[in-house]
């Protein structure tokens, strides 16, 4: 609604001003127009000077700046009485809203600072109890670890147990594969030599 009445007030400014422009220019150019028409009516008439051509041309200004200022007076004391209890209602407004808006701000802080307490509250406990699973978890892998050796040893004592028996008999087979050959050997030896 502000902004309204600013754009209106400064479109009927500018209206004002271009109107008053207008005149003026238009004052000064019928001027210019007279002065030329009596020069080339009669040469006699006595010349306008440059200064007072200037001052008459500086008078216009001051009389259309004059008319302007007191038309814009006017126009501001009108729509102030118009419309300046309206700007203190709007005021007043303005004031209560940004009291409203304070009051929400400080209220969304406290919550979002609550907020955070908790979550901090429940990361920390969420760290310890993470700690603890993680302390549990070391001391059943060092269990596990702990069995895993023991059962390795036992299953490495069977295993050289084993080989020491599958060395015998190894080396038994080992013989008896000897004797055989020999026998053999032998035995074909001698009928060889029939």
């Amino acid at each position: 609604m502000i902004e309204n009445l600013e754009s209106c007030i400064k479109e009927k400014n500018n209206l004002l001003e271009e109107s008053l422009e207008k005149q003026g220019i238009d004052t000064i150019k019928n001027i210019k127009e007279i002065v030329k028409q009596i020069a080339a009516e009669d040469k006699n008439y006595p010349r306008i000077s440059v200064n007072s051509y200037q001052n008459m041309i500086s008078r216009l200004r001051d009389y259309f700046q004059e008319k302007y200022d007191e038309r814009s007076q006017r126009y501001e004391t009108l729509f102030k009485e118009r419309f300046g209890s309206s700007f203190k209602n709007i005021d007043s407004m303005l004031e209560n809203l940004e009291e409203i808006i304070d009051n929400h701000k400080d209220a969304q802080e406290k919550h979002i600072s609550d907020i955070q307490n908790k979550n901090t509250e429940k990361v920390q406990d969420l760290k310890e109890t993470l700690e603890l699973q993680l302390k549990e978890l070391s001391d059943r892998i060092e269990s596990d670890i702990k069995s895993l050796l023991r059962a390795n040893k036992e299953i490495l004592g069977k295993i050289v147990v084993q080989y020491a028996q599958f060395g015998n008999d190894t080396s038994n087979i080992s013989e008896e594969i000897q004797k055989t050959i020999i026998k053999l050997s032998m035995d074909f030896i001698k009928k060889m030599q029939k």
